[in-house]
């Protein structure tokens, strides 16, 4: 994903209708508008950053219909872009926008920004992140942990490219870093064995300190129909309330 980390904000009320209200979660009837990305996917024609904003802008959809205010935030380096938490229907033209300027390049720094983020919201709020999560995770899970501390609900959703999650590659490869753009010859049979055991690892990772913390953890990867993923999770986290 490089460069584009978008935060969705959403205040605590969608926290609380969302447990008692199943009749609010029915994305269903919206695929029409979304059969093109759907596609995407399906023929493994989409990046992960553009997963990301597909299903920031689905979530986004969905709050906005239930009369929810909704802001979103997308950084690298530092915050590119902000829409402060609006509940009018024009709020979601103005999401879509800021997401289809938003392109990856460079590097990002997650957990500084995380933390700007932490000092700037000044009422309980549901964050939804979107990353790849290619950095350090110690620095990560600190912020996430800020945030917790500070009385917000957290959901991060990890998004990784499907070839990143299953690695089918063979023989000699070239690899191009997203972030530097610094090209890496590996031996993909040989390797191979150890990238899975370490993804896996840093999963693992994410999934225990998130839980010990509270913040919810999702992982994803691009050849999972983000609509479906997205009624899962919520009738998942409808049922844990």
């Amino acid at each position: 994903m490089g460069l584009i980390v978008g935060l969705l904000v959403y205040p605590y009320a969608f926290r609380d209708r969302m447990m008692h209200d199943h009749s609010n979660m029915h994305v269903s009837e919206h695929r029409d508008e979304l059969i093109s990305h759907k596609v995407a996917i399906q023929n493994n024609l989409i990046s992960s950053g553009d997963y990301a904003c597909c299903l920031a802008a689905a979530l986004a959809y969905l709050m906005i219909h239930q009369q929810d205010p909704v802001g979103l935030m997308t950084f690298d380096e530092k915050i590119r872009g902000s829409l402060p938490a609006r509940s009018k229907r024009t709020q979601l033209g103005n999401i879509l926008g800021l997401l289809a300027k938003s392109k990856p390049a460079g590097q990002t720094e997650i957990a500084m920004n995380l933390r700007k983020i932490a000092a700037m919201i000044k009422h309980r709020s549901l964050l939804m992140l979107f990353s790849d999560l290619l950095t350090d995770p110690d620095a990560v899970i600190e912020s996430l942990h800020l945030l917790r501390h500070r009385g917000h609900d957290v959901i991060l959703f990890h998004i990784l490219d499907e070839a990143e999650v299953t690695f089918p590659f063979d023989g000699l490869v070239d690899l191009k870093d997203p972030e530097t753009g610094q090209s890496l010859v590996i031996d993909a049979d040989g390797i191979r064995a150890d990238y899975l055991e370490s993804l896996e690892a840093l999963r693992s990772r994410y999934r225990r300190d998130c839980l010990s913390t509270g913040v919810d953890y999702v992982a994803l990867d691009t050849s999972t129909p983000f609509d479906r993923a997205l009624i899962e999770y919520l009738s998942q986290r409808k049922a844990r309330f």
